[in-house]
């Protein structure tokens, strides 16, 4: 599983901006984790999930499909390329970037699977036709030993 770190570290190299055997600094560890969960969260709302857990620190692991992890790579590279690069980030990212979201799209779980009522769920009017209580024919009692007759409803 991999970690923070490892995500935001990979994208800044695809962005070049560090070189490969560097070590990500606090402010670039800063950016990225907001970046990260920032992207995340909106992929969420648009119908893309994957599972994430929301990131604190480089040392938090990413919950979400290893087949995932390339294209949030690349998608964080094109979202915090202007952050660290005054040059545009190039066609081939942006390209790479639009296919991983095509992935993300087709790994997460969009449309889940229905689950079936369960027996032991009470059958209220919800539930079509069935009736929460059964029919009482006989007269309910008060507190004050009066009876009250079921009414019909019409």
């Amino acid at each position: 599983m991999e970690t923070a770190q490892t995500v935001i570290l990979d994208a800044l190299k695809e962005i070049v901006a560090i070189p490969a055997e560097a070590s990500i600094d606090a402010y670039k560890a800063q950016v990225g984790i907001f970046y990260l969960n920032a992207m995340m969260m909106d992929f969420s709302v648009n119908g893309i999930n994957l599972g994430y857990t929301l990131v604190d620190s480089l040392g938090d692991k990413i919950t979400v499909p290893d087949s995932a992890l390339e294209a949030i790579v690349k998608n964080l590279a094109v979202i915090i390329s202007p952050v660290f690069k005054a040059v545009p980030t190039s066609q081939k990212l942006f390209d790479e970037a639009e296919e991983g979201y095509k992935t993300l799209l087709n790994v997460s779980n969009i449309n889940p699977s229905r689950s079936p009522y369960s027996e032991t769920l009470p059958r209220g009017s919800g539930n079509w036709g069935y009736d929460f209580y059964d029919r009482i024919d006989t007269p309910l009692l008060t507190e004050q030993g009066v009876t009250i007759g079921v009414e019909s409803v019409s």
